[in-house]
């Protein structure tokens, strides 16, 4: 299909939308009408799939051709990925198919063929991969005589261009603190049985988004899967001179993770000295040796240069075997092991070996108990936001040819003021004077016992992304401070563009406009009617500007309220006072500073005149003499809220206006075989009126973490998109759970309340088939042995949606409405799954994989905190 038959008319370059009757991109400059089609390329405009559009080449290798593209279902940018190994296949002028060269060898139509099958196997196994260091797999398919992966589209600057940017050259303490994060996903991709092959800077980014600044490993178009550390021939080697170790330019050498250690530390190298190393070849022949950094006029630590020099050892058993080892030596330190990491629950115990956390940046951590390692990881990250806070603004804001991600905007820093006092009269004793000491961890409930100074929770919902399609997002709030029954709260970033009065006159903040807009249209746009109940009425001073006294206005009682100048300066540094504000904010007005992307925010203050009111600039400074009070600048609302096992955040079913009723706890708290609401899916097959919240029974109860199965079976699908003898561990029902339903079904918070759990390979009796690997796992299904062991009634009905979809909706009486849902397990052969009837009886000898009317009923292991009020 061809792009003249699309609605849209999209830009081939940039895939902005164009105006319907001109062919010429205002954003930048494209004709449409002028298409290019190198060599052996698809058309521009061809359809992939019935859903993706093909723009122009944004790059190419010796596996394959990538192109920028456009999903016309969920209309957002991509990048595609078509399989073409260079010298064994070509495509014809008239035709889009892609041709093997059987001309010259029918061997190499055998390694095509095999190469297209590790080209799909590579993009199943990444797409369960849910990480802001990997590029996320969204979709992979076959068509025309070849295959394709379709990936997010990233926006950022290549490494590259980072050095060129910073004049050559990145201080080691820089790169290191920037690489860790990846070198450590990295290793959990070699857990996989994943190696890249083509480490350089070139397919590394700088990017900015939720996650804050970091590093993404793109282009997996290389990737090979390998196995005790021999990795399957190939037919063509990709090597990049000067970051690719021996083993790669020889078809027949061992390669495995030590092979990927070479390539990061030749980057790390390139990035510290600005130089690139010379080629492997040049040092086994000519015996070139890698000089210091010393002898390149640049100083690292001696622990630094050391790991990397040892990552750089010609002979592969000499160098560092794993990303685990070369993060130890990187670090200065080893890396700590748990003896059972609360996010590996299950039936089986953990295998130690394995890297025991998820790094994730700070205010995005997860779960109450931190290992060492995880703490300097996070004490790592935020040196890295201190030191990159001079340059990521400028890289950012000059990149070349890069618009400005639209998302929530980057991690603010840790609050750094020494003594936290409230300013309101109360007879409560302070029971926390002082922030923490470490960098702190997100809570996502407001209990006690959790909640520090410095800390980030989630309260609320507040429209944010500019999305207005998937509903509102939850509000971040910094705990300025902490008594023994109430927390003070700021929001994280500037939520809306607003004036202080909506008319020109002498106004202080108890006759303003915001003031009242906050207390009626904000608190009940932000807050359901639980959350409302937690916000404390509080009498809030009418502060008086000391630089330019004059009467103040009255105090009030308010719920919501902006901070005042004494606060701001009790409260916060002038680093902390800087804000960004949301795109949601920029849409409505707002104008981030070039320099560091925050903008001016209103406090209650008066300022010089009646007529002003103070203001914090972008840079953090207190402007006293304050802006007109008819001007617009950033809200950023303060309140009082009441500490409590009830004052956990109560999420909105995502697409819908109205609040969704909250997790609800019995009076004995969390028991087996009662029911919660997480998540939301569509599930009354009615599309209009977004996704419904989904119900979870509760199966076992561990600790601080919960067992959860859906109450309904939520959608029907295939265990395996096409038949062939695979298991839990290969299967795509595995991948569509991981990656499509965890994204559809799951806001980012709740993402990460959903623990990675260590998932069993079960052989049910000694007539089931080889159960494959364990796997790790954020969402699965149960295995026959933990259906027996959980559930009595193992009946279960398929949702509206998922009947619609063609799941089997039993019509016999006594069973009627139930459906047949899918095990793990597999059955008498490896192309067969078990899967529980619709009576309730268990099936182990189980039905072909590719049985279309089937449901999936998931389960999880979830932070008990979740589950909480």
């Amino acid at each position: 299909m061809e792009a003249k038959n699309i609605q849209l008319n999209i830009c081939y370059s940039c895939m902005n939308r164009m105006p319907e009757e001109s062919s010429v991109c205002s954003a930048c400059g494209n004709d449409n009408g002028a298409r290019s089609n190198p060599e052996n390329t698809l058309p521009e405009g061809t359809v992939l799939f019935r859903k993706y559009l093909v723009g122009k080449v944004i790059g190419r290798g010796g596996f394959g051709i990538t192109y920028i593209g456009y999903d016309l279902d969920l209309q957002l940018k991509v990048a595609i990925k078509e399989y073409f190994p260079a010298g064994v296949s070509y495509r014809s002028s008239r035709s889009y198919d892609v041709i093997s060269d059987t001309s010259s060898s029918s061997q190499n139509h055998t390694a095509f063929s095999k190469g297209c099958e590790a080209f799909l196997d590579e993009a199943r196994m990444l797409a369960s991969v849910n990480s802001p260091y990997i590029v996320h797999v969204r979709d992979f398919f076959r068509e025309h005589g070849t295959a394709y992966i379709v990936m997010d589209y990233v926006e950022g600057i290549t490494l590259t261009k980072v050095l060129q940017k910073a004049g050559g050259r990145i201080e080691a303490e820089r790169v290191v603190s920037l690489m860790l994060p990846l070198i450590e996903q990295l290793d959990k991709l070699h857990e996989k049985n994943i190696i890249h092959r083509d480490i350089k800077p070139e397919n590394i980014m700088l990017v900015k988004d939720w996650f804050g600044v970091h590093l993404i490993l793109l282009d997996f178009g290389a990737a090979r899967s390998f196995i005790s550390g021999n990795v399957s021939k190939t037919f063509t080697a990709v090597v990049t001179p000067g970051f690719a170790p021996p083993e790669q330019y020889s078809q027949k050498s061992r390669q495995g993770a030590f092979t990927d250690v070479y390539g990061i530390c030749a980057t790390m190298y390139y990035a510290i000295s600005g130089a690139v190393p010379p080629a492997a070849t040049e040092r086994s022949i000519d015996n070139v040796p890698v000089p210091s950094f010393r002898e390149r006029g640049v100083s690292a630590p001696e622990h630094v240069e050391a790991a990397i020099m040892h990552g750089l050892a010609l002979k592969s058993e000499e160098r560092t075997q794993t990303m685990k080892e070369l993060y130890e030596e990187l670090a200065g330190k080893s890396f700590a092991k748990e003896s059972q990491p609360k996010s590996l629950r299950a039936s089986a115990p953990v295998q130690q070996s394995k890297l025991s956390h998820v790094h994730q940046t700070a205010g995005h951590a997860k779960g109450k108990k931190k290992s060492r390692g995880y703490k300097m990881t996070a004490i790592l990250l935020f040196l890295c936001f201190v030191i990159l806070a001079g340059i990521a603004g400028f890289i950012f804001m000059n990149r070349e040819n890069h618009s400005q991600p639209e998302n929530i905007p980057t991690t603010a820093e840790p609050i750094s003021t020494a003594v936290i006092e409230t300013s309101e009269p109360t007879s409560i004793p302070i029971e926390q004077t002082q922030a923490p000491t470490t960098t702190p961890r997100p809570v996502n409930n407001l209990n006690a016992k959790d909640v520090q100074v410095g800390s980030y929770v989630t309260f609320g919902n507040y429209e944010q992304d500019n999305n207005l399609t998937n509903g509102e997002e939850p509000i971040e709030w910094l705990i300025l401070a902490v008594q023994e029954e109430r927390v003070l709260l700021l929001s994280r970033y500037g939520l809306d563009y607003r004036k202080f009065n909506n008319v020109f006159n002498d106004v202080m903040w108890s006759g303003s406009g915001l003031r009242t807009w906050l207390n009626e249209t904000f608190i009940t746009q932000a807050f359901n009617d639980q959350e409302q109940k937690k916000i404390i009425k509080s009498s809030v001073n009418a502060d008086l500007n000391m630089k330019y006294p004059k009467t103040a206005g009255l105090r009030t009682d308010d719920n919501i309220f902006l901070l005042s100048i004494k606060e701001a300066e009790k409260y916060l540094s002038e680093e902390t006072r800087c804000c960004q504000p949301t795109p949601y904010a920029i849409d409505k007005g707002a104008v981030p500073s070039r320099q560091n992307n925050n903008g001016y925010w209103w406090l209650r203050t008066p300022g010089h005149l009646w007529q002003n009111a103070a203001v914090v600039a972008p840079d953090g400074e207190i402007l006293y003499a304050g802006n007109s009070v008819d001007t617009e600048d950033i809200i950023r609302p303060a309140m009082w809220v009441e500490l409590g096992n009830s004052g956990s955040q109560e999420n909105k079913a995502q697409g819908g206006g109205e609040k969704a009723s909250s997790i609800k706890t019995n009076e004995n708290g969390i028991k087996k075989g009662s029911y919660y609401t997480f998540g939301s899916y569509e599930q009354d097959n009615n599309l209009n009126n977004g996704k419904e919240p989904i119900e979870w029974q509760v199966l076992d109860v561990k600790d601080d973490s919960v067992l959860l199965i859906s109450k309904y079976a939520l959608d029907r699908q295939l265990y395996n998109d096409y038949y062939a003898n695979v298991t839990w561990e290969t299967c795509t029902l595995r991948s569509w759970l991981n990656g499509t339903f965890l994204n559809e079904a799951f806001t980012v918070e709740e993402q990460k309340k959903i623990l990675k759990s260590w998932i069993t390979a079960d052989k049910y009796s000694e007539n089931t088939a080889d159960p494959g690997n364990d796997t790790i796992d954020q969402l699965f299904l149960l295995s026959v042995t933990e259906v027996k062991q959980y559930l009595n009634d193992k009946r279960c009905q398929g949702t509206e949606y998922a009947r619609a979809r063609g799941c089997y909706n039993s019509t016999n009486k006594g069973n009627l409405g139930n459906c047949v849902w899918w095990t793990r397990t597999p059955g008498v052969s490896s192309g067969n799954a078990a899967y529980i009837y619709d009576g309730g009886a268990i099936n182990s000898e189980g039905v072909s994989v590719t049985f279309t009317n089937l449901a999936a009923r998931p389960a999880m292991w979830i932070d008990i905190s979740a589950l909480q009020k």
